[in-house]
C-alpha cells in the first residue's frame, strides 16, 4: 500500500521550522508523497518551493477562503504563475466557508 498525506501544510514555518526533520519522520512511516497546500501567495510559493526541495513533496496553490478579506486580485498573477510548475498538482483551497467567520460572504 502507497501512503499519500493529500494535504498538509509543511510551508507554515512556526509549526514546522524545520521541514526536513518531518519529512524524513514521514517517509521513515511509509508515507511516499506528501501535497503541501497554499492557503495565499506566500504560503503557496513556500509550498512550491518545499516541492522543488524534497522529491516526495507535491504543492497545491491558491487563497483559502478564511484570508478572502486579505485577497488583492492583482496576487492572481502569481497564483497563475505557480500553475505551470511541474509539481503544482492542483488550485486549491478555494472552496467557501460559510461556516467559520475569518471572512465576510462578500469577499
Amino acid at each position: 500500500m502507497t501512503l499519500v498525506d493529500t494535504h498538509c501544510h509543511l510551508n507554515d514555518r512556526r509549526a514546522f521550522p524545520d521541514p526536513v526533520q518531518v519529512v524524513d519522520e514521514a517517509l521513515s512511516q511509509g508515507v511516499a508523497r506528501l501535497v503541501v497546500v497554499g492557503v495565499d501567495t506566500e504560503s503557496s510559493e513556500r509550498a512550491v518551493d518545499l516541492a522543488d526541495r524534497f522529491d516526495p513533496i507535491y504543492a497545491v496553490v491558491g487563497w483559502h477562503p478564511n484570508s478572502a478579506s486579505e485577497f488583492n486580485p492583482s496576487e492572481m498573477k502569481r497564483i497563475e504563475g505557480l500553475l505551470g510548475h511541474p509539481k503544482v498538482v492542483a488550485l486549491g483551497e478555494i472552496g467557501l466557508d460559510y461556516y467559520r467567520d475569518h471572512a465576510s460572504r462578500e469577499d
